[in-house]
C-alpha cells in the first residue's frame, strides 16, 4: 500500500460523514470533488471542498465555501450533487433547519459561490441522489429525532422541489416521566438501484422502553444479550420504493472491507480488506459517486486520524485532528 498521504487536515468529528447522509465525493469529467467540514483555528467547523484531477493526478488547494452557525454540530458536514448544466451544489448546516444551499458561480469550478434556493424547512441527514431522466431524488428527516423521513424530486437539479413525500415516521409521544425524545428515532441509509427506478432504504430502531422498568440496569437486549443504551438501534429493516409510481415493498468491527454481490443482492461475499495502519483511526468510508449515476469503481473517500480516542471525546486541543484520505486500489492519492 502506498504512504498515507491526505488532501484535507483540521478535520472534527465527521469530518466525513457516515452513509446517513451525502454524498461527500463526486466524479465529474473526471474530476472528483470531495466536500468536508474542517477549522484550523476551533472546534466549529466549516464548509469546504477540493478536486482532485484523475489524468494529472493532482489535487486543487482546499477551498472554505461558506460558514456554519456559532455552535459546533457535527452534522452540519456538506453534501454535493452536479446538475443537468454542469453546476456544482453545495448544502451544509443541516440539523434540524433548512441548511445552507450554493451553487458554484461557473460550471465545473469551485472558486465563487452563489446562494441557492432553499429545498425544505427543516431538513436533517440530506442524501442527494440522481435517478433517472436527468431527475434528482432528495432523502432527509424532517424535524428532529421524532420526525419522519421523507422525500422530495427536482426536475431542473435542484432549484425546485415537489412536495415532501412521508416514508418512514416511526416516533412516538414522549413520556412525561422519560426522555422520550431519545427512543423515539430511526435511522435509515438509501441505495439506489441500478436502474435508477427503486430507491432501497435499510433503517434500524428499537424501542429500548418496552418492557423496561425505568431506571432499571439490569434488562438486557434479547438477542444480543447486552445491556440496552438509550441511543443504540439494533433491529434492521428494509423497505424498497417504487420511485416512479410511489408504491411501497418490504423484503420477505476494525477493518474496512469490500463486500460484493453477483446476484442482484441475494447473497454476498468479501472481495477484499483494506488493511489498516497501525494506531489509525479510519472513519465513514464512502464510495465516490458519478454525478450522472452509479460509483468510480475501487474508489472510497474516508477520514481518521493518529493515536487513540475518539474526537468526540477529545477537548478543543485535539478535537481538530482529523485528515481526509481519497483510496483507490492500494493506494492513497
Amino acid at each position: 500500500m502506498s504512504a498515507r498521504n491526505h488532501f484535507a487536515e483540521y478535520g472534527t468529528e465527521k469530518m466525513i460523514f457516515d452513509v446517513r447522509q451525502g454524498p461527500q465525493a463526486i466524479c465529474h469529467d473526471d474530476i472528483i470533488y470531495v466536500v468536508y467540514q474542517a477549522n484550523q483555528h476551533e472546534q466549529i467547523a466549516h464548509p469546504h471542498i477540493a478536486a482532485y484531477d484523475r489524468s494529472t493526478r493532482r489535487w486543487s488547494d482546499p477551498k472554505q465555501i461558506g460558514e456554519n452557525v456559532q455552535r459546533y454540530d457535527h452534522h452540519y458536514a456538506p453534501i454535493i450533487w452536479v446538475d443537468n448544466n454542469q453546476y456544482l451544489h453545495v448544502l451544509y448546516g443541516c440539523h434540524v433547519g433548512p441548511g445552507t444551499h450554493l451553487v458554484s458561480r461557473h460550471p465545473n469550478a469551485i472558486h465563487e459561490w452563489l446562494p441557492g434556493p432553499p429545498i425544505a424547512d427543516t431538513i436533517s441527514y440530506p442524501t442527494m441522489l440522481r435517478i433517472t431522466d436527468g431527475k434528482f431524488l432528495f432523502f432527509y428527516r424532517a424535524l428532529g429525532h421524532p420526525g419522519f423521513w421523507c422525500y422530495r424530486l427536482s426536475e431542473d437539479g435542484g432549484y425546485t422541489w415537489s412536495e415532501s413525500r412521508r416514508l418512514i415516521d416511526l416516533d412516538q409521544d414522549p413520556r412525561e416521566d422519560d426522555d422520550g425524545d431519545t427512543w423515539a428515532g430511526s435511522y435509515p441509509s438509501v441505495c439506489l438501484s441500478q436502474d435508477g427506478h427503486s430507491l432501497h432504504i435499510g433503517f434500524v430502531y428499537w424501542d429500548e422502553r418496552l418492557d423496561l422498568p425505568i431506571g432499571s440496569k439490569k434488562r438486557r437486549h434479547p438477542k444480543y444479550k447486552i445491556r440496552k443504551r438509550s441511543r443504540a438501534r439494533y433491529n434492521l429493516y428494509y423497505l424498497r420504493l417504487a420511485i416512479d409510481t410511489g408504491q411501497l415493498f418490504t423484503a420477505s468491527g476494525d477493518h474496512i472491507e469490500e463486500w460484493r454481490s453477483k446476484d442482484a443482492g441475494a447473497t454476498w461475499q468479501r472481495f477484499r480488506q483494506i488493511a489498516p495502519d497501525p494506531n489509525f483511526y479510519y472513519n465513514n468510508p464512502r464510495l465516490v459517486e458519478i454525478s450522472s449515476g452509479g460509483t468510480v469503481e475501487n474508489q472510497i473517500v474516508f477520514f481518521g486520524w493518529s493515536g487513540s480516542g475518539s474526537i468526540e471525546a477529545n477537548e478543543a486541543v485535539d478535537r481538530n485532528r482529523a485528515q481526509a484520505y481519497l483510496w483507490h486500489d492500494g493506494r492513497y492519492l
